[in-house]
């Protein structure tokens, strides 16, 4: 991508969204951009969702278990995606 704009963009959440207004949420919004390690937990279980994580390269692998452990789901999200 060759720049940010066209990164937020292929972001399925901004889908449809004009220059303007997307520029507009980039001036009004705290974004941070961060990076993780291959394997390193970036969400657990009992945090407070208060953000929406944007995958904008490379794999996240999402598995949830019930509370009894009982059934497990895991799945694969690819970038771009986004995780909430």
């Amino acid at each position: 991508m060759n720049n940010t704009y066209e990164l937020l963009m292929s972001l399925p959440i901004f889908n449809g969204a004009s220059h303007d207004r997307l520029l507009q949420i980039v001036e009004t919004t705290k974004l941070d951009f961060l990076k993780f390690q291959e394997g390193e937990q970036i969400i657990s279980t009992g945090n407070q969702c208060t953000d929406l994580k944007l995958i904008i390269s490379g794999d996240v692998r999402v598995s949830i278990t019930t509370n009894d452990g009982q059934i497990s789901v895991s799945q694969c999200l690819s970038a771009p995606n986004i995780i909430a």
